[in-house]
């Protein structure tokens, strides 16, 4: 390149006397020769001799004329020449001189054209510059592991990333094959993959991947790339992006199991699963929904949820959606029916949940919907069952009441008959004196005559009612009432077998609500078990007072089976006899049917068992403590009225 610069001057040179002399010689040559003809015809002919020495003198003069020409063309290419080895060695800064720039001729538009050509390769190199220095900046402060391969698939380039996620420095990466870090298990069909890919010089999006960190763990990566070019257009290898999709690939795992699991509920279920859309349109179902209803996928695919449901519960569902559902997102649990394809219709219980769109809008609702009819059979078997165990159960209380009755049967005649015989002494005098008796005598036989009639009727009528079989009615009563009306009807018993009462009620006892007359029955059964315990004579307690249960127990705490509540006001009844008692291993079993401890034909075995199924009737609790030889102690719980 030096040496072309260096000669062109002399090239110049050369053209120019070249172009100076070519024609002399050929002027010379001419002239010479009519010189010959001339001296050959006249010796003293000289013309030839001034031509030759003019085409010397011109030859020279074009000579000097050429060289300064030569001069004025070669220097500013010179110049230009300078500048070009300076901005070929990296400087940039240089520019030619003002005053070749001003040239009107080519070497001044030359010069002009390579000004433009070092401004545009300053920008060029400065925007090549920020572009890399853009690349590296991102490059390294990515959360995504950047990398270059070459033709081959070496590793040329990588970020810090490739530590954070594959466990490996660049300088540890750098010159190792891209398939050497795939996991072992995929590497073979991942590098034909990933190779064919190499061949076709294809970009590459979301391809995924497992390869394997540097501590042995499997890391799931998503990589893109694209093909890189040489200047000339020749492929060198491949620049991507890779992300660590570890832990989407591992949610995206558990959703699947929990899709799995949650398809093998949805088709495993034996209820019956539907989603419909807010016009009721059926959007998927289970096979136990389709099986239920006897349609096919595709029949119910175009039905809505109304067309299987009889028109009679049309409204009552609508209101059910437009109070529960949609207010709240759930429905309580709710009976209805459907209509089978063969037009049977059939019960059926549901739950119906309600999904909202993304701007919080109904979209859909969907339920689990169970068949019914078995259990509605057995509903109705139950209650005929109920109905037939209730009808005995008021039996056996009649039977029960008779049987006290029986017990009750002489001392209730000993009870009317003195009233009667009364009665009678009174009409005898007011018949053997009707003449003769006083004012006074009369009005107080009369008096007397009348009180007994009371009594009698009384004890009538607390018998009468003792013995009807009623209903379950429940009112408000005072319990010392009841209380007083049952020793009304043992009052022969107790004097019969010299037994003493003492009551201790509560002044301001509560009212509870109970049925008067089965209570009453409850405290007679249980005054003729303590009487038959203490024969020869004892003390029948009665104690009455209310407080606030305070201890959990059977039948008492927080569960909605549960009698009572802890912290619930209640009213206790104790009878309490000092009689013979109950042997330890009887106490488990005297609330049993038909068991007693009595000598045959005294008794029925019904007697407590009734008592405890009518405290049960009123949600009470019935308790027994005792010991043989000592007495025993029964204590009523019931429910103190608001």
């Amino acid at each position: 390149m030096k040496t072309d610069f260096i000669s062109i001057k002399w090239k110049l040179l050369g053209a120019s006397v070249l172009l100076v002399t070519a024609p002399t010689i050929i002027l010379g040559a001419l002239s010479y020769n009519t010189y010959k003809q001339g001296v050959h015809e006249n010796p003293g002919y000289n013309l030839g001799l001034i031509i030759i020495l003019a085409c010397l003198i011109f030859i020279m003069l074009g000579a000097v004329a050429a060289y300064v020409f030569a001069l004025f063309i070669s220097r500013p290419i010179e110049r230009l020449k300078a500048i070009s080895l300076k901005a070929a060695d990296g400087n940039l800064d240089v520019r030619v001189d003002r005053d070749i720039l001003e040239k009107n001729d080519e070497i001044g538009t030359l010069a002009r054209s390579f000004n433009i050509m070092i401004d545009n390769l300053r920008k060029n190199f400065v925007d090549l510059a920020t572009s890399g220095k853009r690349f590296r900046d991102v490059a390294e402060n990515a959360r995504e592991w950047i990398w270059e391969v070459d033709e081959e698939g070496r590793f040329t380039y990588s970020n810090s990333m490739a530590l954070e996620i594959l466990g490996y420095s660049p300088g540890e990466i750098l010159g190792t094959h891209f398939y050497d870090l795939f996991h072992p298990d995929d590497r073979k069909s991942f590098t034909e993959q990933f190779m064919a890919k190499f061949k076709e010089i294809q970009s590459l999006r979301d391809f995924v991947s497992r390869h394997v960190h540097k501590d042995g763990r499997a890391v799931w990566i998503s990589t893109s790339c694209v093909a890189c070019v040489g200047p000339r257009g020749e492929f060198t290898g491949f620049r991507g992006v890779n992300a660590d999709i570890t832990q989407r690939k591992e949610a995206e795992e558990t959703l699947r199991e929990s899709e799995r699991k949650y398809r093998e509920l949805y088709e495993g279920s034996r209820d019956g699963y539907a989603a419909v859309n807010m016009n009721g349109d059926i959007l998927e179902f289970n096979s136990a929904y389709r099986e239920m209803l006897g349609y096919t996928e595709d029949e119910l695919k175009d039905m809505r949820y109304k067309d299987l449901t009889p028109e009679a519960w049309s409204e009552s569902e609508s209101s059910i959606i437009r109070e529960q559902v949609i207010p709240r997102g759930y429905s309580d649990i709710y009976e209805k029916e459907c209509r089978r394809k063969d037009g049977t219709i059939f019960p059926v219980e549901l739950r119906t949940y309600l999904v909202r769109d993304k701007e919080g809008n109904p979209a859909r609702m969907w339920a689990f919907i169970r068949d019914i009819t078995e259990r509605k059979k057995a509903e109705a078997s139950l209650r005929e069952a109920y109905e037939r165990l209730r009808r005995t159960q008021e039996e056996l209380i009649q039977a029960e009441k008779m049987n006290a009755i029986g017990q009750l049967a002489s001392g209730v005649a000993h009870e009317v008959k003195n009233p009667l015989g009364v009665v009678l002494q009174g009409i005898n005098f007011l018949e053997s004196r009707k003449k003769n008796a006083g004012g006074k005598e009369l009005k107080r036989i009369i008096s007397a005559i009348k009180e007994n009639i009371i009594r009698a009727d009384n004890i009538i009528r607390a018998l009468v009612d003792f013995s009807r079989a009623t209903e379950l009615q429940i009112g408000l009563h005072d319990m010392r009432d009841i209380l007083g009306n049952a020793l009304h009807l043992i009052q022969h018993k107790l004097k019969a077998e010299d037994i003493r009462v003492v009551k201790d009620f509560e002044e301001d006892l509560p009212m509870v609500r109970v049925d008067r007359m089965k209570m009453e029955q409850v405290f007679v059964n249980l005054f003729l078990n303590a009487v038959q315990a203490m024969a020869g004579g004892g003390v029948l307690t009665l104690n009455t007072y209310s407080t606030k249960i305070k201890v959990g127990r059977n039948r008492v705490g927080r569960r909605k089976s549960d009698f009572f509540a802890i912290g619930e006001k209640v009213v206790i009844v104790e009878v309490i006899d000092n009689g013979s008692g109950i042997k330890k291993e009887y106490l488990g079993r005297i609330f049993d049917p038909f068991f007693t401890t009595k000598e045959p034909g005294s008794g029925t075995g019904l007697g407590l068992s009734v008592t405890s199924n009518i405290v049960d009737m009123h949600r009470g609790l019935i308790e027994v403590d005792s010991e043989e030889g000592k007495g025993t102690k029964v204590r009523i719980t019931l429910k103190a009225a608001r």
